[in-house]
């Protein structure tokens, strides 16, 4: 029987109804997000006796609920109401059991997406019969009749689904804890690292699970490698714009660092611990530039990798400024005429002309580029892994323009050109430095990428 639970309650939550439909009607029913929206009772039921008619139930119910709120007596609404609602959990118990049926036994995380189905789906459509109950008497206007439904208690089977979700996510992190313990034993950088990430995967499932995070941790240790970026070389013979090179490496060294995802088992050795380890093992990095010499350092410092670069150009320029002029034009009002109406009344009206402006617009522009190139080595096999050429380029564009003539010619474009006033370009250190900085964010991703 229909009872009135609430005498307000707010319209069903689009996200709500979405997720309803999805679990139970993916790939049949128009998301209630999707659905337009109507003014009265009547679109809302026109959409629900369509809804109803492609046997799109539940659907159908929500577009019934959205009439109800705004017109509770409206006879058709309880008419469609009375045989939509029942059909609307008869769908709903059919979608149920395929899910119970796929969710019976285990078999991993596949498990777990179909038991967290389960489990929405009871609450979702619980929530649907809280939303009916929530409507005031449904009494027609014309028929006087209150509107009576039986609902079916789903609380219970909710209970069971919920504790079954528990259970397939309690087998699932152990089945990932297990995994991790053999991958574990096998020992390698490879195998410590896959099995800190199945440690990882349990808190997905659940949180804090046995000793799980303190096995990830000492995985990732035993996975982490080592790498050690040397300062890259300034063999431009293009001094005076400082140590560029050691810009370069810092920089992008603090980008990689930034870079928690691509870091998670790298652990980058900066400029400064380099110089401690080196100090500590009374080796200098003077001339650590060769392939050979970069090895022999990283097994001594106890490093896996070793990034070595060296910047071969700088070039930076500043063109002189150039011009162009050009004519523009547009129709505006040029003048006003006084004329006489055809009931004999003086008259004033604008007179439209052709108006002109002569333009002369100006444009700087000034550059700089920094080209070199990079090794990634292996040091225990003083194998090259990896080498690229870069070329990086700031490039400074500036345009303004100045006029004569009448204003109203100029297009948009060319006024906002005309309202900037001239300025210098950065000056020649400025723009190295910017190009160092972009070559910094470039190679930071694409070192980022190969290291994860």
């Amino acid at each position: 029987m229909h009872t009135a639970t609430m005498k307000t309650r707010k319209l069903l939550n689009p996200q709500f109804v979405a997720c309803l439909l999805f679990v139970f009607l993916a790939g049949h029913a128009q998301l209630l997000a999707q659905e337009p929206v109507f003014k009265n009772a009547s679109g809302y039921t026109n959409a629900a006796k369509k809804a109803y008619q492609n046997g799109q139930h539940i659907q159908a119910v929500v577009s019934l609920i959205k009439a109800l709120r705004k017109k509770p007596d409206y006879d058709k609404a309880h008419e469609l109401l009375e045989v939509a609602y029942p059909a609307a959990e008869r769908t709903f118990e059919v979608k149920i059991s395929e899910l119970e049926s796929r969710g019976a036994e285990f078999t991993g995380e596949q498990t777990v997406q179909t038991r967290e189905q389960l489990v929405k789906g009871y609450r979702y459509f619980i929530e649907l019969q809280t939303e009916l109950q929530s409507l005031p008497p449904l009494i027609g206007k014309k028929s006087k009749r209150e509107l009576q439904l039986t609902y079916t208690d789903y609380q219970d089977k909710l209970f069971v689904a919920e504790r079954g979700l528990q259970e397939a996510r309690r087998q699932t992190a152990e089945q990932l804890y297990q995994q991790g313990k053999r991958l574990m034993a096998k020992g390698g950088i490879d195998n410590h690292k896959a099995a800190a990430k199945a440690f990882k995967r349990t808190q997905e499932f659940v949180p804090a699970y046995k000793d799980a995070m303190a096995m990830y941790a000492s995985n990732r240790e035993a996975a982490t490698m080592r790498v050690a970026i040397i300062p890259f070389e300034n063999k431009s013979h293009k001094m005076q714009y400082g140590a560029i090179g050691e810009k370069v490496t810092d920089d992008l060294i603090g980008m990689l660092v930034n870079n928690r995802s691509a870091m998670e088992f790298v652990e980058i050795i900066n400029r400064d611990q380099l110089q401690r380890l080196l100090q500590e093992q009374n080796l200098s990095a003077s001339g650590v530039v060769d392939q050979q010499s970069a090895v022999e350092m990283g097994k001594v410092l106890g490093i896996h990798r070793i990034i070595t670069g060296q910047i071969t150009q700088i070039i930076s320029n500043e063109n002189d400024i150039t011009s162009k002029q050009y004519t523009q034009q547009a129709q505006a009002v040029v003048d006003q005429e006084v004329y006489t109406d055809s009931k004999g009344k003086r008259r004033v009206r604008d007179v439209m002309g052709t108006v002109y402006a002569k333009v002369t617009e100006y444009n700087q522009q000034a550059y700089a580029k920094i080209s070199g190139s990079y090794k990634i080595i292996d040091v225990q096999t003083a194998r090259l892994l990896s080498g690229n050429s870069f070329e990086e380029t700031y490039t400074y564009d500036y345009s303004w323009a100045r006029f004569s003539g009448d204003e109203r010619a100029l297009s948009s474009e060319v006024l906002v050109l005309t309202s900037r006033d001239q300025k210098a370009p950065p000056i020649d250190e400025e723009r190295v430095n910017q190009a160092a900085r972009m070559l910094s964010a470039t190679l930071a991703r694409q070192i980022g990428t190969y290291l994860k």
